[in-house]
């Protein structure tokens, strides 16, 4: 009995033993899944907390935030690549700063060979020496302003064959000076230039150009206008020429003269002999005796007249020889030039003056004197031309300012023959002349005032007919 009771307490209790049993199996198991999930948890965050962290910091880099550190906590391969990750941001900054320095660097160096250009191009187009660079094909690369005028070629010449730009003799010229520099290197010769119905004289340097290889690039033609040098030294030595003349011939001028008019008075003083005054003499002996008065006193007065146009003629040549230093005082130009044409009141009757004056202009300063001689010869070279016209005779005065310039133009025109064309470079050299007795020094003395004025004077056709004298005063520095 014992026993079985004992069984059946035993069997009373089996129920809340597996129970508990079971709960503690379910606990365990519970404890079990738990741990396993937060190890799993663990280990998932130690490689999902870096990627995400490598991922906002690619996302940081890609917007250009080079600064950017990845900072958490990694192990293994996943430390290696948050290392990698952090180092190479390090280098792309670090190459960032590098490449703006040298984009820095570059950009000076930019501005620095653009300044450095301008300046060159500045300087080329402002010096008075001519500049033309070449290409192998001989077509033009640059040319400044100082050849433009040299030449006179369009200011748009560049990319232009050298033919197209130079015609005739002087493309052979400049032609020849280039195929010797490409054999003999820098060729240096004095040529000249016949272009558009004026000479140049020039000092021509043609230098090749060579690329990095050591080839032919093409060349650069260095033009030296010496037109206006020669100029000067053939006026300077014509001026020699005419003080020695006006000295040697000045001297023995009043001599011949005087002694010309003594032995005319002489002559009269001789007393007729009384068989003259008696009519003893044969009609023959007196036709002779007043045959040779009138020869001797038609050929006194020859002397004296030729004398005193050689007078005239030396004291031209003593003009061109020894003008005095100009005295400048501001004036009113057009009071000069009416000055100048009040000689005339009275003396021309066929032909009509026409004056184009420029409104306003400013005074300028100038030697009244010297002007007043450079117009009245100007008027009477135009007035001479004149003189056998067939058509109108019109003389024309025309003034103008030019503000850009900042100076004063007086052209003054006439309705002549004109010239030919290839005079006009010569009309201003001394005792050139294209009048028939003239003695070539009327426009050398004008040339030589103007410039004494730092001005410049040209000739120039009068359309339809005649010539046009054209000189440009500069106005004095403010």
């Amino acid at each position: 009995m014992e026993a079985y009771d004992a069984y059946q307490r035993l069997q009373s209790r089996e129920s809340a033993l597996r129970f508990n049993y079971l709960l503690i199996l379910v606990l365990s198991t519970l404890l079990i899944v738990f741990a396993f999930s937060w190890f799993a948890m663990y280990l998932a965050k130690r490689i999902t907390v870096p990627i995400q962290a490598l991922a906002e910091g690619a996302a940081a880099v890609a917007a250009g935030n080079l600064d950017y550190r990845v900072q958490c906590a990694a192990f293994d391969e996943v430390e290696s690549l948050v290392t990698s990750f952090n180092r190479m941001t390090a280098e792309l900054k670090e190459n960032k700063v590098n490449i703006e320095a040298a984009q820095n660097r570059l950009r000076q160096t930019n501005v620095e060979l653009d300044d450095r250009r301008r300046y060159i191009e500045t300087i080329m187009q402002t010096i008075a020496t001519g500049v033309v660079s070449l290409d192998v094909n001989y077509r033009i690369r640059t040319i400044n302003r100082a050849a433009v005028q040299m030449l006179g070629v369009h200011e748009a010449a560049n990319g232009l064959l050298l033919e197209e730009v130079l015609k005739g003799p002087a493309n052979d010229t400049l032609r020849v000076l280039l195929h010797k520099s490409s054999v003999l290197g820098p060729v240096l010769r004095n040529i000249e230039l016949d272009l558009q119905g004026k000479t140049l004289h020039l000092a021509t340097t043609v230098s090749p150009l060579v690329d990095s290889a050591e080839q032919n690039a093409g060349w650069v033609i260095v033009l030296d206008d010496l037109t206006e040098l020669l100029r000067a030294e053939k006026v300077a030595a014509w001026q020699e020429v005419a003080r020695r003349l006006a000295h040697e011939i000045k001297n023995p001028l009043t001599p011949i003269q005087l002694s010309a008019e003594r032995m005319l008075h002489r002559f009269r003083q001789i007393p007729i002999p009384m068989q003259a005054a008696a009519g003893g003499l044969p009609a023959r002996r007196q036709d002779q005796l007043l045959a040779f008065d009138n020869l001797l006193e038609e050929c006194v007065q020859t002397i004296i007249r030729e004398a005193d146009s050689l007078k005239t003629l030396v004291d031209e040549f003593s003009t061109f020889a020894r003008l005095p230093a100009i005295r400048p005082e501001e004036a009113d130009l057009h009071q000069v030039l009416e000055s100048a044409l009040n000689l005339y009141n009275g003396r021309i009757h066929d032909v009509r003056i026409e004056r184009a004056y420029g409104v306003g202009l400013p005074l300028i300063r100038l030697d009244t004197g010297q002007m007043k001689r450079v117009f009245i010869n100007l008027v009477d070279n135009a007035l001479e031309a004149m003189s056998e016209n067939t058509r109108p005779k019109v003389l024309r005065i025309r003034t103008g300012y030019n503000p850009q310039q900042r100076s004063i133009r007086i052209e003054i025109s006439d309705t002549g023959p004109g010239f030919p064309k290839e005079y006009q470079d010569s009309l201003f050299l001394p005792y050139f002349s294209t009048r028939r007795g003239g003695t070539g020094l009327g426009l050398a003395i004008v040339r030589q005032v103007v410039s004494d004025h730092q001005g410049q004077v040209r000739a120039e056709p009068n359309m339809p007919f005649g010539t046009t004298i054209v000189i440009d005063l500069p106005l004095a520095s403010a």
